[in-house]
């Protein structure tokens, strides 16, 4: 998939209810973003979205985008725990959250599970 903020819609679109996921996500970058604000009025529509819904919410390409698709994911309860393999230059030697430029959008920290290196976990620290 080129635009991997579709994925997000497919993963929807697929799901079973009250079943969650592992996403073990392997690429040349990082696509840990989170263009949601921890509250207000996106991140409502987001989570009481229905699969059209989302849809238009993708299209619109404000809040998921073709680095932040893995966040709402997770925000909607989609996924339990999130694994990276990045195999990008700079990958070698720093974590997932120094690996951004300065100025970009926060390391993905969601409803008490943060992700750590290559694994979301409960821990909320």
């Amino acid at each position: 998939m080129d635009n991997h903020k579709w994925a997000l819609l497919a993963w929807e679109r697929e799901r079973v209810p009250g079943r969650r996921y592992v996403l073990v996500h392997a690429d040349f970058h990082w696509d840990g973003v989170d263009d949601f604000a921890s509250d207000g009025a996106p991140t409502k529509e987001l989570l009481a979205a229905d699969v059209d819904e989302l849809e238009s919410m993708i299209a619109g390409d404000k809040y998921i985008r073709f680095d932040s698709f893995i966040a709402p994911a997770v925000r909607r309860g989609l996924l339990s725990e999130v694994h990276f393999s990045c195999h990008d230059l700079i990958s070698k030697v720093a974590q997932p959250q120094e690996r951004r430029p300065a100025g970009m959008a926060r390391p993905l920290k969601l409803r008490g599970r943060a992700v750590r290196g290559s694994r979301a976990d409960r821990s909320g620290g």
